[in-house]
């Protein structure tokens, strides 16, 4: 179990720390993202340790609540996203 504690508290060590402002998808992208997106970046997010926030949005064309992440995890992902896209093409 020794092995185990240490591999743990290693990880959380090397984890990123995020600080943006905490925007939805639709901030980030500029359009709606759906939710097979949205449930990938929530993965995502929940394997990286970040905290999602949840905005309540009443508007003509959604209202419900979106999830919330930091901008620069946003960033992070998405560029991420974008060079294995052009890696595997």
């Amino acid at each position: 179990m020794k092995w185990k504690k240490k591999f743990i508290t290693h990880n959380m060590k090397n984890t990123k720390q995020y600080t943006g402002e905490y925007i939805s998808l639709f901030d980030h992208l500029g359009r709606a993202a759906g939710g097979e997106l949205g449930t990938k970046v929530a993965y995502a997010a929940a394997k990286a340790g970040v905290k999602h926030g949840i905005r309540q949005l009443e508007e003509s064309y959604y209202t419900g609540e979106v999830y919330t992440y930091p901008s620069d995890f946003l960033t992070d992902y998405f560029d991420a996203e974008a060079v294995m896209n052009v890696t595997l093409n």
